[in-house]
């Protein structure tokens, strides 16, 4: 009897241990994650209600930018909801709180977070109240849909749920379609010339070569708007639909929306949309510029944006010629603003004069300690014990005297700041962004701040400032000097949104920074000013032979200009610049030998075309320095363009940094220097950094409808000669 007791209890344990050993994942992850959040069978919602959640934008995300996650809530119970959003990464176990919602009965609440996720693998929202889930969302980060550098991306907002139709490609034999209508289609995500209508690719609108760049319109709904200009500069522009209201964002989103106009982003309003266009004119930060004609559009211009009024309807079988409009100015748009300037010159590692004092100071008591307590009591060995107790104690006494100095020398220690900032002018006023290093001195150096006009400050997630910088000479290295850098992120680099902590402070804005004592973190600034005017610039260019090959010309690497340019600058600013210069750039088609690899390309251009890709060429008209409310002239006779990428080194100048528009544009600036900021400052009474160095660099761009009509011609016909010559060129295949 015993013994079958034995052996029963022996079958019942042997039975759950391989029940333990051959399930294990699902209890262990049941119990580790709880309920609802299990990979395959998350927990049903609370009835009644309805959550959509979505990261990034029509199943598109970039994770080495701020995140954009939105979230539309609807309550159809009788019963006010109240809880938690929960964000978890289930490889990593990360876990970030968004924050509390509540929901009142039969209501919807949007909700929308601006978050960093360059090392998520993976993501689950969960809305939950206390220990009790209410509902779980999977939100893929990695899709398949990556953003491209070398594509335009248009936003199309519209509540309504359809998908912007692209106008469909003409055939080859369409001899009387104008140049910058002309479409190439695409197979296999590959651009091809030519081809019968199914091959073409619906979903993408591609310009012929040298008139602008692909065009990829993404969906999105009002709610899906973020509070933060951040996630929206990975987009270069955005398209209202005509049913679009003021009433279907809210304020948060609307000055979000002015932000980045003013940081770069272009916004195309229907001119039926009187409503619309005057809250967007109040949401900006700056003043907009008396309205322009563009390519067939009204231009409002708005510091480094604008915003363009089209006409006509987007949805109509019989008419395309709103929609073609709307997508060959978007394929015309920049992907290098100032955002892209400053993180193209990234902050390096300086000298830290706080941080390397309390480090020695560290370093001297654990030595000195060192000294006393071994090398002394080796000296004391054949002394008495009461002569060594002495010694021993009175070493440790004056150690701990000297840590408990140490420490307070460490907690009032401040660290260390240096940051870089590029101010951009307009007619409508300034925009100035900064990238901000920070370094610990060893002790509580937690807080930043900074002064400035609707300033806004963030932290960066944890990167390399030098990344950028070592991997332009890696590949320089590695390429040759024909290696070009094309910016691949046009926007800000990730960051989780956080609140301003000195609200209660005029022009001031403050965030907590989490260090580690003698470590460093990024963050990055940004402030507009509508009160001061940028500058006054008269450009002429007068042709010096009267045909196109006779003007414009290649001199090996280079393009020789004959003619004579004249340029004159007022300035209406308050502040003196220092080094100024005019900054004109053309472009060249590459040779056979300049084609190079196709991951570290120049200024692509789409597959098919005899041309591969256009090198950018610059040329610096030197106009000296620039007082305020002064004046200067400059004047040079037969420009050469150069590739000032090709050299060894890399200049210390923000025209360094400067893009075309897209493949085959033109181009001119205004580049200098300043001295002292005039629109952000630190504010070093709410931080715990001191600023060591800084560098502020000035630069504006003066606008196509500015530029000389005779060089946008004679351009023009320089490009045109560039590809007859290479459809004409023997042995050459397409692409090169």
């Amino acid at each position: 009897m015993h013994f079958r007791l034995r052996q029963l209890t022996s079958r019942t344990l042997l039975a759950f241990a391989a029940l333990v050993w051959f399930c294990p994942g699902g209890v262990m992850l049941a119990v580790a994650q709880g309920p609802g959040l299990g990979r395959d069978q998350p927990q049903a919602d609370f009835a009644g209600l309805d959550i959509q959640a979505v990261a990034g934008w029509d199943g598109r995300v970039d994770l080495a930018a701020p995140v954009p996650l939105s979230f539309l809530i609807s309550n159809q119970s009788a019963q006010a909801l109240e809880g938690q959003l929960i964000l978890r990464d289930r490889i990593t176990k990360r876990e970030v709180r968004l924050g509390d919602v509540f929901i009142g009965a039969a209501s919807v609440r949007r909700f929308s977070a601006v978050q960093g996720m360059s090392d998520w693998e993976d993501c689950v929202a969960t809305y939950a109240d206390g220990d009790r889930v209410l509902a779980t969302r999977i939100l893929p980060l990695v899709t398949g849909k990556d953003f491209s550098e070398d594509v335009n991306y248009l936003l199309f907002v519209d509540d309504s749920g359809r998908a912007l139709q692209m106008p469909t490609p003409e055939t080859a034999s369409d001899s009387e379609m104008p140049l910058a209508d002309s479409v190439v289609m695409e197979q296999g995500g590959t651009a091809i010339s030519g081809g019968p209508a199914s091959n073409f690719d619906a979903s993408r609108f591609t310009p012929s070569p040298g008139t602008g760049r692909a065009v990829q319109p993404v969906s999105a709904r009002t709610w899906q708007i973020p509070q933060h200009p951040g996630p929206l500069t990975v987009i270069q522009a955005m398209l209202f639909s005509d049913v679009v209201r003021p009433d279907m964002l809210n304020e948060k989103q609307w000055d979000a929306i002015g932000r980045w106009i003013c940081l770069g982003g272009t916004v195309f309003v229907h001119d039926s949309s009187k409503d619309l266009l005057d809250h967007l004119k109040t949401a900006v930060s700056l003043t907009l510029a008396p309205p322009v004609s563009l390519d067939g559009l009204r231009v409002h211009r708005c510091g480094a944006g604008a915003i363009r009024e089209y006409s006509g309807k987007l949805f109509s079988a019989e008419e395309t010629t709103s929609v073609r409009t709307v997508l060959v100015a978007a394929g015309k748009l920049s992907r290098s603003g100032i955002l892209s300037v400053l993180t193209d010159d990234a902050t390096r590692y300086r000298s830290s004069s706080s941080a390397d004092r309390t480090r020695m100071l560290v370093i001297a008591v654990f030595v000195i300690y060192t000294l006393f307590s071994g090398v002394g009591t080796l000296l004391l060995s054949r002394a008495t014990r009461r002569r060594v107790a002495f010694y021993t104690c009175s070493v440790v006494l004056l150690a701990c005297m000297a840590a408990a100095v140490l420490g307070g020398v460490l907690r009032t220690s401040r660290g260390d700041l240096h940051w870089h900032s590029v101010m951009q002018a307009s007619p409508g006023g300034l925009i100035q962004v900064a990238g901000i290093q920070v370094q610990s001195a060893g002790g509580r150096n937690t807080e930043i701040a900074v002064q400035g006009r609707n300033a806004d400050l963030q932290l960066l997630e944890d990167t390399n400032p030098n990344y950028s910088r070592d991997q332009y000479y890696f590949r320089l290295q590695q390429y040759g000097p024909s290696y070009y850098e094309e910016i691949t992120a046009p926007g800000y680099p990730a960051f989780s949104e956080q609140s301003n902590r000195l609200s209660d402070v005029p022009d001031a804005f403050g965030i907590h920074v989490p260090i580690t004592p003698w470590g460093r973190r990024q963050c990055t600034a940004a402030a507009f000013d509508s009160g001061v005017r940028g500058l006054d610039v008269t450009l002429k260019f007068l042709p010096g032979a009267p045909s196109t090959e006779q003007t414009m010309s290649a001199v090996g690497p280079d393009v020789s200009v004959r003619g004579q340019w004249s340029v004159e600058v007022r300035s209406s600013l308050p502040f003196d610049l220092s080094d100024c210069s005019l900054v004109l750039m053309t472009c060249r088609a590459a040779v056979p030998g300049e084609t190079g690899d196709r991951q570290f390309p120049g200024l692509l251009v789409p597959q098919g075309s005899p041309i591969t890709k256009f090198i950018p060429l610059e040329h610096h008209i030197p106009m000296g320095d620039l007082p305020a409310a002064a004046s200067r002239n400059g004047v040079t006779e037969n420009a050469i363009f150069r590739n000032q990428h090709q050299i060894g080194h890399r200049s210390d100048s923000v025209s360094d940094s400067i893009r075309p528009a897209y493949n085959g544009s033109t181009g001119a600036w205004i580049v200098g220097r300043i001295l002292n900021s005039p629109l952000l400052s630190i504010d070093e009474a709410h931080s715990d950094f001191v600023p060591l160095s800084e560098k502020h660099e000035f630069i504006q761009e003066i606008p196509p409808e500015q530029l000389p009509a005779e060089w946008i011609e004679l351009h023009q016909d320089w490009l045109d000669l560039q590809l007859r010559r290479a459809d004409e060129r023997p042995g050459i295949p397409p692409g090169g």
